[in-house]
């Protein structure tokens, strides 16, 4: 969204990480940030369960839609690991005890994408870099 209001490969005076989509809502609350990047999932989660968190804040902008949600684990994870969150994941989202547990989060299911879901992410960050974007 900012790329193309970038000059000399900088558009923010300073970047600061506030280590939670929560805590960037709490820092632009508190005056102590003026934009962060929040997904629309935490958003509309935080408008079902703690509206509060999002007084005083609004949205100026959106990114396109993307094919998937992220679940991010460690780069350190090895494959049986990975294999138990998966069947874990698939387990939750597809026994009868835990339908309202997915409801409650939003979420419909889960699946494993395939990686060309997000090349349409990388032709984004390749933008940005054509734009001399290519750190925060």
């Amino acid at each position: 969204m900012v790329a193309p209001l970038v000059q000399d490969g900088k558009f923010f005076a300073t970047t600061r990480f506030s280590g939670s989509h929560r805590q960037s809502l709490a820092a632009l609350r508190a005056g102590q940030a003026d934009l962060a990047a929040i997904d629309c999932i935490t958003w509309a989660l935080l408008r079902k369960y703690r509206p509060q968190e999002l007084q005083g804040v609004a949205i100026i902008g959106e990114t396109p839609l993307c094919a998937a949600l992220s679940l991010i684990t460690s780069a350190k994870t090895d494959s049986l690991l990975l294999e138990k969150l998966r069947s874990t994941l698939f387990e939750l989202a597809n026994v009868e005890d835990y339908k309202d547990v997915m409801k409650a989060n939003l979420l419909a299911g889960f699946s494993v994408p395939q990686r060309d879901w997000f090349d349409e992410v990388k032709r984004w960050e390749d933008d940005a870099a054509a734009l001399s974007v290519t750190a925060l």
